[in-house]
């Protein structure tokens, strides 16, 4: 998908040290332990932990003192520092990618952030994104993880996903870097409004769509969250062709999630024994989209 995550809202940028009403100052405990009961660690198993922030809608990692915008949505990472070293991988960086810079960035996110880590530098690590505590895990010798699976599917090296919205199957980008969720489909209007708001996006610019309260099932397990309709220009720009929409990262805030690039799987943390299982991907999209 050539863009640079769908949600990028304007506000007034403000550093990180300072807490929102997303994520209130102080950071998260770093002592939490990550999914506690479902997780089974092998030895010598090679992990990096970071601190996670979610403000005004989108997630940061903390690195040292900087903050790095997590997008799965973003093929190229880029930042205002040359290199990046993760888990003993040096990732060299452009300081611009789809003509965004980090300066552009943090105006367009209303937080002052390095730069943005994107799909080539997570599709190298199994990802534990962990809203609720605060914490993301980066592992290279990941150990085994119990939880409802569902497997993922790659277009232009985003990952796509089966998502049940309104009775339909849809197959939807998996997008960190997007605030909402978008569709093109007019059964919208049957859901109650959220509100008016804004957004950006690198090619169209500043936009305004109506958000409505809609019920997901992601991997068979209920989620609420707001979804929109993109304008219709920018609609067809970012999904005429492939997938038929953008999951944004608000459900994230429920619960523990997996990610494994390599492997091919996101597994979400089950509320209970009969929510272990693995839901399939619908078959064109594992043949068209891999």
């Amino acid at each position: 998908m050539n863009h640079v995550g769908v949600g990028f809202p304007r506000h007034q940028a403000v550093g990180f040290a300072g807490g929102t009403a997303d994520h209130p100052a102080g950071g998260p405990a770093l002592g939490l332990s990550l999914w506690a009961i479902l997780h089974e660690r092998r030895s010598g198993q090679n992990s990096l932990m970071y601190p996670l922030h979610y403000r005004n809608g989108h997630l940061f990692i903390q690195i040292e003192h900087g903050l790095w915008l997590l997008d799965t949505g973003a093929p190229t990472s880029f930042g205002d520092k040359p290199a990046l070293c993760m888990q003993g991988q040096v990732f060299h960086l452009p300081k611009h990618a789809l003509g965004v810079s980090a300066a552009e960035l943090s105006s367009s996110l209303g937080v002052i952030t390095i730069g943005l880590i994107g799909a080539d530098i997570i599709s190298r690590f199994d990802l534990i994104i962990d809203v609720p505590a605060g914490i993301i895990e980066f592992e290279t010798d990941a150990g085994e993880y119990h939880g409802r699976q569902i497997n993922v599917a790659h277009y232009m090296g985003i990952p796509v996903i089966p998502v049940q919205m309104a009775g339909q199957a849809l197959d939807m980008y998996l997008d960190t870097g997007s605030r909402f969720s978008y569709v093109q489909d007019e059964f919208l209007e049957d859901f109650p409004q959220a509100g008016l708001e804004g957004d950006w996006h690198h090619e169209y610019g500043e936009f305004e769509v109506m958000t409505h309260h809609v019920p997901l099932l992601i991997g068979n397990q209920p989620y609420n969250t707001r979804v929109a309709r993109l304008p219709e220009r920018l609609g067809m720009r970012v999904l005429s062709r492939g997938p038929n929409g953008i999951l944004g990262n608000e459900w994230l805030a429920e619960r523990r999630v997996g990610y494994f690039p390599g492997r091919g799987q996101l597994l979400v943390e089950p509320i209970s024994a009969d929510e272990f299982g693995t839901v399939n991907a619908p078959a064109n999209v594992s043949t068209l989209y891999h």
